[in-house]
Parts: C-alpha cells; sequence; structure tokens
C-alpha cells in the first residue's frame, strides 16, 4: 500500500506540490529536498488507513499563511487524503490476491460469479444498489464511472462489463474448463457467442426492460414494441443455433462462459414474468440451462441470484 500512496501523492498538482514543499523546506529548517513519502508521512498519521490529518498548528510556518492560506493549505491535503481513501477500495485481503466483485444478486453479475466459482476461486461480493433512483457511491463511482455492475477488483486492477470480466477470468482460471485455450479450434466460435450475447441479446433486453430511457417522447410502447419484435428474432436465432450443436451447450458438450451468460440474460425477459412467454417455448435453451445447471457450482450461482 506504502507504494500506492506515494504514486497517489506523486500525482499533485505543481501548484500543490510547491505548497507542500515550501511548507516542509521552512518545517524541516532547510534540510534536505522532501520526497513524498516524507509528504505521505506528514500529512496521514500515524496509520494512513485511518485517513487522519497532522497539522501542528504552533509551528510558525502556519501562523504566517493566513486564514486563506491556512484553506488552500488544508484543502490540498484533504485532496490528498481522498486519494489515500480511494486505495483503500483495493483493500489488503486484494493486494494479496483475492478478487473483489461489486455486483447485485439477480443482475449482470451473475456471470463472472459463476466463473469464478467454477474455478474454485474465493472472493469477496460488494452488493451495489442499482436502482434508478439511488445515488451511487462516490467511492464506487471512481471505480466504476458509469455506475454501473459489475466491476472487478484483480491485484489492483480494475475490470468493468460483465462479459469482459467472463473472458478475462475464463482464460486466467482455465481449470473452469469455460473457456477453449487459444489456438483451439472452439476458440472463435467461443469468442463470437460472448460478443453475441452482450452486443446483440444483452443491448436489445435492456432496451425492452428500460424502454422509457432510450427516448425522449413521454410515450415508450414504440420503442418496446420494436425491441421486443427484434429480442424475439434473436431468440429464435439462438435457440436454432442451439439445435445444431453436437451436445446442449455453444461448443457441443462442455460448457462454457457463453452458456453462462446466456441463462443469465434469457432470465431478464418481463414476458418470462407476465406470462405470456414461458422457457418451454425455447426447448434449446431450456435444455442448455438444466444442463448447465448440473454443474454443482454453477448451479448454486444461479440458486443464490434467484433463478428458478
Amino acid at each position: 500500500m506504502s507504494e500506492d500512496r506515494t504514486r497517489d501523492l506523486s500525482d499533485l498538482t505543481e501548484a500543490q506540490t510547491a505548497e507542500i514543499d515550501a511548507i516542509l523546506k521552512i518545517y524541516r529548517e532547510g534540510s534536505h529536498e522532501p520526497d513524498y513519502q516524507d509528504v505521505g508521512t506528514l500529512l496521514v498519521d500515524p496509520d494512513a488507513t485511518q485517513g487522519s490529518i497532522e497539522i501542528d498548528i504552533q509551528f510558525p510556518v502556519w501562523s504566517r499563511l493566513g486564514r486563506v492560506g491556512q484553506i488552500d493549505v488544508l484543502a490540498d491535503w484533504i485532496s490528498v487524503l481522498t486519494q489515500v481513501h480511494d486505495n483503500l477500495l483495493i483493500d489488503e485481503e486484494n493486494q494479496a490476491g483475492r478478487y473483489k466483485l461489486f455486483g447485485t444478486l439477480g443482475a449482470a453479475s451473475l456471470a463472472p460469479q459463476c466463473v469464478l466459482a467454477q474455478a474454485g476461486q474465493p472472493y469477496e461480493f460488494v452488493e451495489i444498489d442499482i436502482a434508478q433512483d439511488v445515488e451511487r457511491d462516490p467511492a464506487y463511482l471512481k471505480l466504476n464511472p458509469h455506475g454501473r455492475i459489475p466491476t472487478l477488483i484483480d491485484n489492483g486492477e480494475v475490470i468493468i462489463e460483465s462479459a469482459a470480466i467472463c473472458l478475462y477470468l475464463a482464460d486466467k482460471h482455465p481449470e473452469s474448463g469455460l473457456a477453449p485455450a487459444i489456438g483451439s479450434p472452439d476458440r472463435a466460435k467461443y469468442l463470437q457467442w460472448m460478443v453475441y450475447l452482450t452486443n446483440t441479446l444483452q443491448e436489445t433486453m435492456l432496451l425492452k426492460i428500460y424502454s422509457d430511457r432510450y427516448t425522449t417522447a413521454t410515450d415508450a410502447d414504440g420503442v418496446n414494441t420494436s425491441a421486443s419484435a427484434r429480442l424475439q428474432g434473436i431468440l429464435d436465432f439462438l435457440e436454432t443455433s442451439l439445435k445444431q450443436q453436437d451436445g446442449p451447450f455453444f461448443l457441443g458438450n462442455d460448457p462454457s462462459t457463453p452458456d453462462i451468460y446466456l441463462n443469465m440474460l434469457f432470465d431478464w425477459n418481463p414476458d418470462l414474468e407476465n406470462g405470456s412467454l414461458q422457457k418451454a417455448d425455447y426447448p434449446n435453451i431450456q435444455h442448455n440451462y438444466l444442463e448447465l445447471l448440473k454443474r454443482p457450482k454453477i448451479a448454486k450461482v444461479f440458486l443464490d441470484n434467484g433463478y428458478a
């Protein structure tokens, strides 16, 4: 963590660093040029994880700054502490190798959860309220400026987008068996289906669910009708494609991340809730799901996320 703090402190503006350097030089009575590890020691005491500011208001420099100068310096120091605080989202457990996944049960974080579970990888799940009328935590927005889920932290690296996280994790953990190796004959189809599902099925599903967000008109029925028609065509294509495989999955007899992704998205369809659509209407997609649930670790994640 100390290296991260030093790097953060070095990102201060020239005005901020000049102000702090000048104060330190006087405070140290002309000693060696301060480095930013020293600045961190001065600003955050005794433990940076506590985010407390150490200021000796008795030393002469402070009084000579005047009220305006004192406010400026405090603002600069608070800026530094804010950066240190943001780093605390990446905690010591994560630095040691444990994943941290920000998500919401029943939403797009389900697929990465399945990959982690199938790979036998421990992770911390941090639930994020994604309701439209709920203001996002500013600290989370610094990880994912869109405020959406999921977001994965892996040893300090922040990764957003559910499909990207799945691809990343499945390749990093081949023991999961959820991604064909690079160079495998199935690799092209694997990538095709992952991109198709996130770029075509997911986009259209969201257009249908949140039709009012995709128009400035007071009546969103037109958007919903168009999305519903498009969605039916997409599901018909997926149903036919699965029927043409040698097994129940996109790659035949072995499940992969596209199978997880398909079933995560399929259950979002509001027509399932209102009864105008039955899972049995798409027998190959339903068979895909039932076969997928024969993998106990994956089945547990789906059940924990409220899937039947």
